[in-house]
């Protein structure tokens, strides 16, 4: 069984960029008339196979794109004893034996934190809409032109 989850995460500022491209990142509509910090929406993966050759003996390979800051370390997975592939939504001392149970459980807590990334980018761009209602054409056209050709990739 296995799973591929890309989704985008919001972050601030152009702090970090993947020099070998494997990452693009975006410019976040930018507030109208006001200073406020720019942000950028980061291409991000999920990643995750579970296999083996019954249910008694199994192997979970789970890769998170950790490269914005978006999750822990494997380090403190450990030193909390979480159980990473879920994000440490279990302890790894109480593991979950059945294979298809597991699965469904780091499915589902995946899922929600790409719902969160989604909803979080969705209310930052709403907000930033809104800045935008009620201008005249001229003042969005100028600022709409400025920040297209402002793009970071």
């Amino acid at each position: 069984m296995e799973f591929q989850l890309p989704y985008l995460a919001l972050r601030s500022a152009c702090v970090k960029s993947d020099a070998r491209g494997v990452r693009r990142r975006h410019e976040m509509l930018k507030w109208l008339g006001a200073a406020k910090p720019d942000l950028y929406y980061h291409e991000a993966h999920i990643s995750f196979l579970l296999t083996g050759l019954d249910e008694w003996h199994w192997t979970a390979y789970c890769c998170v794109d950790t490269f914005f800051g978006s999750e822990q370390t494997v380090s403190e997975y450990i030193r909390y004893h979480d159980d990473g592939p879920t994000g440490g939504a279990r302890n790894d001392y109480l593991p979950a034996w059945n294979p298809r149970e597991y699965f469904l459980i780091v499915f589902s807590r995946r899922m929600t934190q790409i719902t969160r990334e989604w909803e979080n980018i969705i209310s930052v761009l709403n907000a930033r809409l809104d800045s935008y209602v009620g201008k005249s054409p001229n003042i969005l056209e100028n600022e709409i032109s400025l920040t297209l050709k402002g793009n970071c990739l």
